[in-house]
């Protein structure tokens, strides 16, 4: 390299370094790093990560979050990619520790469950309280996966016969925010009842 090359070639990346500082500052500056588990390409700095216990901590943290003015991210086992799952200097609402089962009504065959809840979990408490169910499908690829995330992203499983999740689910909790209001509310979904947000949730990550 002549030397006025490398003089120009200084030149230029002293002139960057400005635009370069923002840059390190972000990653400097405090916060966690959170990833996708599988293909570890969605690298994102939080402002915090909330674990709540309860659906009233739920609530709490999603409140405390608006009053700041951050966004909100939900996280399960972070088996979802795409760069729609966390959001930048938000908050981080990882519902893992939010796994109970709530209800089984026999008759019907259903099962009500939080979103925390991961799959062999869920089959594990089967097993064992009502042995004669079990699952008509799960999402492949991975086991430790939450019923919430399956919902977010409508996932199937192999057979060619059977539709995705929404086609088994009965309703949702969902909760909800008005962006003029600092207060978080619940709402039920399902096809009867806020069934505008039954089919933009599930399906909607």
């Amino acid at each position: 390299m002549k030397r006025r090359d490398f003089i120009k070639t200084s030149a230029a990346l002293a002139a960057a370094a400005p635009l370069l500082q923002p840059v390190r500052a972000l990653a400097d500056a405090a916060g966690e790093e959170v990833n996708d588990v599988h293909a570890q390409l969605n690298k994102t700095i939080v402002h915090d990560i909330a674990r709540p216990e309860t659906p009233m901590k739920l609530m709490e943290e999603i409140e405390k979050a608006q009053k700041a003015g951050r966004s909100v991210s939900v996280c399960g086992a972070r088996h979802a990619m795409g760069g729609q799952q966390f959001g930048t200097r938000g908050t981080l609402i990882d519902t893992t520790r939010m796994n109970k089962v709530i209800a089984l009504d026999r008759e019907t065959k259903t099962i009500e469950v939080e979103a925390g809840i991961m799959w062999p979990q869920l089959i594990s408490w089967l097993n064992t309280n009502a042995p004669e169910l079990c699952v008509i499908q799960k999402q492949t690829g991975a086991d430790e996966l939450t019923l919430g995330g399956a919902l977010a992203s409508n996932i199937h499983g192999r057979s060619l016969t059977k539709k995705p999740i929404i086609e088994d689910i009965v309703s949702f909790t969902l909760f909800t925010t008005n962006p003029e209001l600092p207060h978080v509310k619940l709402a039920t979904c399902s096809r009867t009842q806020n069934a505008d947000l039954f089919k933009l949730a599930i399906g909607g990550y």
